[in-house]
């Protein structure tokens, strides 16, 4: 039988970005998106504090809706859960999530609004011992994943990789500082250059030099929301290029050729590829299977974990917290 998700929050990720239909290129970008496309599992309510927006995404996929999530946790009696509000509210959330008779939790990023609430989420989930996700969604992309062993393997050397980001360092730079890890290891220097407060005043866009243990150099750049939103991740290996661009669907591939100007070995494009970032949620939702199925035995390690999500914030907060060598933005 399918495993029965909920979700609570309604908003652009828990719902809204997809239609229930699924889009004319495939994409599936949503947790109601990836619920209703998945055959493991099927869609049975949607939570929201906004009653109205609420009852017509509700409306829209074709669900019960409920303006108290420990009301409709009490009344579906769900398998999955997932956390799609507001991030200020995620430790509550976390906590009626774990008490329900849910088997799995996914959480949107970041984990908490703090490093004390994301360190006390973490607490609980691991003392709770279900299945507990965070969708840092890159983790899931099979170009990522695939550079990622390559590199570990020693396959390919890094020498720099330069992202671009807006939005926050914890709220989309986390996003970066996650893929960073999962792709290099651990961060063996953190270097703010300068912010800026271009959405959340709170969370400052920050730019920063980095070191990791598989990259020497890592260059974080801070683009202003307020212009456009913008997430560019540009990879220099020994042996090739890889610039992920267009909000992470379109990957430029460039490769060593012998340039006939400067008669010496040079890069240029070799092809222009789908990342697979589109479907993202459903190799997430492939994961959860895994890990529900295994229930236990013998059950690979979360590909994104609390521990994972918390690591990233911690970097953020570093870097937030830090008085940039560069001045303020």
């Amino acid at each position: 039988m399918p495993y029965r998700a909920v979700i609570i929050g309604a908003g652009a990720i828990g719902s809204r970005l997809d239609a229930p239909e699924g889009s004319a290129c495939g994409t599936r970008l949503t947790h109601a998106g990836g619920y209703r496309a998945h055959p493991a599992f099927t869609l049975e309510a949607i939570a929201d504090a906004d009653e109205t927006s609420g009852r017509m995404e509700s409306a829209r996929w074709g669900t019960p809706f409920f303006g108290d999530p420990a009301r409709m946790l009490a009344d579906v009696q769900p398998d999955v859960v997932s956390i799609c509000a507001p991030t200020a509210k995620h430790e509550e959330l976390a906590a009626l999530a774990i008490k329900s008779s849910a088997r799995a939790i996914v959480c949107e990023k970041p984990l908490g609004p703090d490093l004390a609430s994301s360190r006390r989420i973490a607490s609980m989930a691991e003392a709770w011992g279900g299945v507990f996700l965070v969708n840092y969604t890159r983790r899931f992309v099979p170009f990522y994943a695939s550079l990622a062993r390559r590199i570990r393997d020693g396959e390919e050397l890094v020498q720099n990789v330069t992202v671009k980001y807006a939005k926050g360092v914890s709220h989309n730079g986390s996003h970066a500082l996650d893929l960073s890890r999962f792709l290099f290891g651990e961060p063996l220097e953190v270097l703010a250059l300068g912010r800026t407060s271009d959405f959340w005043e709170a969370d400052p866009t920050v730019s920063a030099f980095m070191r990791f243990e598989r990259c020497p150099q890592f260059f974080l750049q801070g683009q202003d929301e307020r212009a456009f939103t913008f997430f560019e991740y540009d990879i220099v290996t020994r042996e090739a290029r890889y610039q992920v661009n267009e909000d992470g669907f379109t990957l430029n591939r460039y490769g060593i050729r012998h340039s006939p100007h400067y008669r010496c070995d040079s890069l240029g494009i070799s092809g222009r590829e789908d990342t697979g970032h589109g479907q993202a949620i459903l190799n997430l939702l492939d994961h959860l299977r895994e890990l529900l199925e295994a229930n236990g035995r013998d059950a690979p390690p979360p590909r994104c974990g609390v521990r994972d999500a918390l690591r990233a914030q911690e970097i953020a907060h570093e870097l937030a917290t830090q008085t940039p060598t560069g001045g303020r933005a």
